[in-house]
């Protein structure tokens, strides 16, 4: 780097803003402006830079009795600065290694001494050791959901089967010029579960049925053995009182319309009894 100045184009203020205008994109040469703690009560860096330029002043006069040109001069100042700045950057990195084995975390944590508490040594608990339950209140949850939160469980495979019992143990029914019974229950289909919130049960299901009826009457003086099927739309627990049923009677030929309905009428005198056996099945399941 060239340090050439004219002192017949430029002012001495001139040349000590260029010099610090280098020092300060090479490095911090001074305290004020290599600590920012140090340039707070400074109201600007102009004002840093003035301060610099008072010391490099104060340095060339210390270098004046030496018999050199001012450019020298001028080199000697910055060697003897970059060089101070360095020392001083070393001792700073020492007190930083030092505070870093003193204040360190993990240094604090490695070095036991002899005042410190023992380490602790593990030991297996013993049935003794274990403190009894608090409270053996019941759970109705699973062994896992002690604190009966959240459980849900299904019920078909309980439900099911015990839906068609019912159904078929109602026997047979008698009307004024006949009688029917259900012969099976084709149809059975929907979910019965359990869920436990906060340790309360509630229960629930949703079916949909088909029952297949055979019955015999008395048409005309002829007895007259007719089947047909009665349908349960979908129902869900607690709404029985608005069970609703469907007749369909399979295909006769030789009977009239008005005792096709006849026959319709008497089959959907199933729905009372019907209704009776699913309110004994929700009774049951509320037992589950």
């Amino acid at each position: 780097m060239d340090w050439i100045f004219d002192s017949q184009e430029h002012d001495l203020v001139n040349k000590y803003n260029y010099v610090v205008s280098l020092c300060i994109r090479v490095s911090t040469v001074t305290e004020e402006l290599r600590y920012i703690d140090a340039l707070r009560p400074l109201n600007t860096l102009e004002d840093a830079s003035k301060r610099f330029v008072d010391q490099v002043n104060a340095a060339l006069a210390l270098l004046h009795p030496i018999n050199c040109t001012r450019e020298r001069k001028i080199h000697m100042v910055f060697d003897m600065t970059r060089s101070s700045e360095m020392d001083s950057g070393a001792l700073v990195s020492s007190e930083k290694e030092e505070g870093k084995e003193v204040a360190s975390y993990t240094y604090w944590v490695r070095k036991i001494t002899e005042d410190a508490a023992p380490v602790p040594v593990p030991r297996k608990l013993s049935p003794e050791d274990v403190p009894p339950c608090q409270s053996h209140s019941a759970t109705l949850g699973s062994a896992w959901n002690r604190a009966g939160t959240w459980e849900e469980k299904s019920l078909n495979n309980w439900a099911t089967p015990r839906i068609k019992e019912l159904l078929i143990s109602l026997g047979s029914m008698h009307f004024s010029f006949g009688r029917a019974e259900i012969e099976d229950v084709t149809k059975c289909v929907g979910d019965a579960f359990m869920v436990i919130v906060r340790n309360k049960k509630r229960v629930g299901y949703t079916y949909e049925l088909t029952l297949k009826v055979n019955g015999e009457w008395t048409i005309q003086g002829e007895k007259k053995l007719i089947g047909g099927h009665i349908d349960f739309p979908e129902f869900s627990f607690g709404e029985l009182d608005d069970l609703q049923m469907e007749v369909r009677l399979s295909e006769i030929r030789d009977i009239l319309h008005e005792y096709k309905t006849q026959i319709c009428n008497d089959l959907k005198l199933f729905l009372q009894p019907v209704r009776e056996k699913l309110l004994q099945f929700e009774e049951e399941l509320r037992d589950r």
